[in-house]
């Protein structure tokens, strides 16, 4: 399977459904039905600015935990860098 590179261009402060679809039309040029966070690597620094989104929303550090550990991507990278399977976002 090809691999998809890219640095995400901004701060990421949104939530994770709000950053996959962001990323998917930085990736594609389009949102997307569904989205495999299994197949997708960030960078610290994304995942601290969506981190930092949930606890403006007042939610509590167990709970944006098991958001991440449920939803989120891998946050293996550094900075703002992403890499993703190229099969990681798709429709029906």
């Amino acid at each position: 399977m090809a691999t998809i590179y890219a640095t995400y261009p901004k701060k990421a402060e949104m939530g994770i459904p709000e950053f996959y679809e962001e990323l998917s039309k930085l990736m594609f040029g389009k949102e997307y039905d569904h989205y495999d966070c299994s197949k997708v690597c960030v960078g610290k620094s994304i995942q601290d600015d969506i981190f930092n989104y949930y606890k403006k929303q007042r939610m509590e550090e167990m709970e944006i935990g098991m958001l991440w550990v449920c939803y989120g991507p891998k946050a293996t990278l550094d900075g703002y860098e992403v890499e993703a399977d190229a099969e990681w976002a798709y429709d029906d």
